[in-house]
């Protein structure tokens, strides 16, 4: 149940303007106010129809006077980005007034099942194939959550479908106070969030509270168990009295990964089946696709589906775009732009291009890569140190979404990091896109260029005298082949 308002929505992004309109639709425009520390063009351009509808909007300062508005109100809606100790909200669970997540309000308004998927890496991909084989188990599913190829759970209470498949992330599960899945899915735990959660087993801690409520355990799940934190997990669960399978490269796995090989259309993988294996002939490249499609088979085998209609749909699903997305570069080279964001992201990447060089027998590996500056100095470090010690060639460079960084600067640790390795000498361009075009124009026959950390993210970066630009790696990788293969 939704506690009444008025209601003061905290962050003017996808899911502060989704949980906006979901109250005003419900109790009325005046029942609602929002306020955005930033007031980037972005958030003024989602205020507009906000304002048009009669929803009072306030961009900057703490935001803290919006607590003493008439009538004052009574829940305040977070959006996920925002941490706790920011100052509004702080100074509201100081005076009582209740904080809940964007995701928790979408919950408690939409009573469907809820099938949820969090942890570090493969979140979006396998939302995306878990929602393929509910559709080949007849269901409707609406995709939702955290991920950028659904839609916030506040605004899929509004779309046909009989559950929700959503990526629920450890920022929204912060502030979630009941929210619990009826079917999870953990996909592993690696170095990411630390910033924000202060510790690992704080971050740990935060996505066990997707699975474990006061009213019980999620009944149904699948944890990969290739980490402590999964293993710790399973064996959680299934004391509680959960239906739980488990996958990954363990040998104890359920559902375990015995083989993958890169083939013609994506990749051949290789699955045990109960006391036998399974091959799949899927578009999804390399190892950790492997992992995240054993994870939806484990979900499946968990909720009763048919495992051969959960392998048919998973062969049947095209990648996403921005996740190993594969490009061709110039001189007969290839160009894989991915979302990798984080260490274990970016050694997965390194790991799958590098199988697919020696596979070839020729080829050098060559990656363009940045890390946000709010991530901090530990997860940049490692992020240069892994992709140095694995590429023949870096390129390092920024990706400076808010116009308050530093220009022209390389996220602290990244550099640092990358000499560390001791292996290759690291290039930088700062300016995002000449470093795309300084490794593409560096290619030869045979290598593979890999662009990580943006995926198939098209927002706005600011450019040294901080205005922003629409910024699309793929976009960027197309031009530069175009101009390359032209001059040639």
């Amino acid at each position: 149940m939704v506690p009444e308002g008025p209601y003061l929505v905290v962050g003017l992004g996808r899911a502060g303007d989704a949980a906006a309109r979901g109250l005003a639709d419900r109790h009325g425009p005046d029942s609602v106010s929002i306020w955005d520390g930033l007031g980037w063009r972005s958030q003024r351009d989602r205020a507009r129809p906000l304002l048009e509808r009669g929803i009072r909007v306030a961009h900057g300062g703490d935001g803290i006077p919006m607590l003493d508005q008439s009538p004052a109100p009574a829940v305040l809606i977070k959006s996920p980005g925002l941490p706790f100790d920011t100052p509004l909200i702080h100074a509201a669970e100081q005076r009582g007034i209740p904080v809940l997540d964007e995701a928790e309000l979408g919950w408690r308004l939409d009573r469907r099942p809820m099938v949820a998927v969090t942890g570090t890496n493969g979140k979006s991909t396998s939302v995306e194939l878990v929602a393929a084989i509910l559709r080949a188990d007849g269901r409707s599913p609406v995709v939702a959550g955290n991920s950028t190829f659904g839609v916030p759970l506040t605004e899929a209470v509004d779309l046909t479908g009989n559950l929700i498949v959503a990526e629920i992330s450890s920022f929204q599960l912060e502030g979630c106070p009941t929210l619990r899945a009826d079917a999870g899915l953990f996909t592993n735990l690696g170095h990411d969030h630390l910033y924000r959660h202060g510790s690992a087993r704080a971050y740990e801690n935060c996505k066990r509270r997707l699975f474990f409520r006061e009213d019980g355990p999620c009944p149904v799940a699948a944890i990969g168990i290739d980490q402590p934190a999964g293993q710790s997990l399973a064996r959680d669960l299934r004391a509680s009295g959960s239906r739980v399978t488990t996958f990954g490269l363990h040998p104890e796995a359920d559902r375990r990964v015995l083989k993958v090989e890169a083939s013609e259309r994506g990749s051949r993988v290789v699955v045990s089946e109960g006391s036998g294996a399974h091959t799949l002939d899927v578009r999804l490249s390399g190892p950790y696709n492997a992992l995240n499609l054993a994870g939806a088979l484990a979900l499946a085998d968990s909720m009763g589906i048919n495992p051969e209609h959960a392998a048919s749909a998973i062969e049947g699903m095209a990648p996403l775009p921005g996740r190993f997305e594969r490009l061709p570069g110039p001189r007969g080279s290839e160009v894989i732009v991915d979302y990798a964001h984080n260490p274990d992201g970016v050694a997965q990447m390194i790991s799958a291009g590098r199988a697919e060089l020696t596979a070839k027998g020729q080829g050098s590996l060559r990656v363009v890569m940045s890390a946000l500056t709010l991530v901090g100095f530990d997860q940049t470090h490692a992020m240069g140190r892994i992709a140095a010690a694995g590429a023949d060639h870096l390129v390092l460079t920024t990706q400076r979404w808010n116009p308050e960084e530093a220009a022209g600067v390389l996220p602290p640790g990244l550099l640092e990091g990358a000499l560390s390795a001791g292996a290759v000498t690291p290039e930088v361009e700062t300016d995002r896109r000449a470093a795309i075009e300084l490794a593409l124009g560096a290619a030869d026959e045979g290598d593979l260029i890999l662009v990580l950390d943006r995926g198939n993210g098209g927002g706005n970066l600011f450019d040294d005298e901080g205005r922003p630009h629409r910024f699309d790696d793929r976009a960027e990788v197309r031009a530069a082949v175009d101009q390359l293969n032209s001059s040639n």
